[in-house]
């Protein structure tokens, strides 16, 4: 699922729920697709979670930010 969103420019959401990102044949081709024929100029952002962004083979390929909240407490 890919869904506008703002935070500063405009974002192009990519919600993906397996942790195959990597592995599944054509996924950031029907992204990048997506982006190219979108009217809007938009970048992609994905929310990782721990377990696959350990599987990135290729960090530099991807900008990397520490994760943030909306609001509320962090607890552990």
């Amino acid at each position: 699922m890919i869904s506008d969103n703002i935070k500063g420019d405009s974002y192009a959401q990519v919600r993906y729920f397996w942790d195959d990102y990597f592995s599944e044949p054509g996924l950031f081709e029907t992204i990048q697709f997506e982006l190219a024929h979108s009217t809007a100029a938009r970048h992609a952002w994905f929310d990782f979670t721990p377990e696959v962004f350990g599987k990135i083979p290729n960090k530099k390929a991807f900008e990397v930010q520490d994760g943030w909240v909306l609001y509320g407490d962090f607890i552990k």
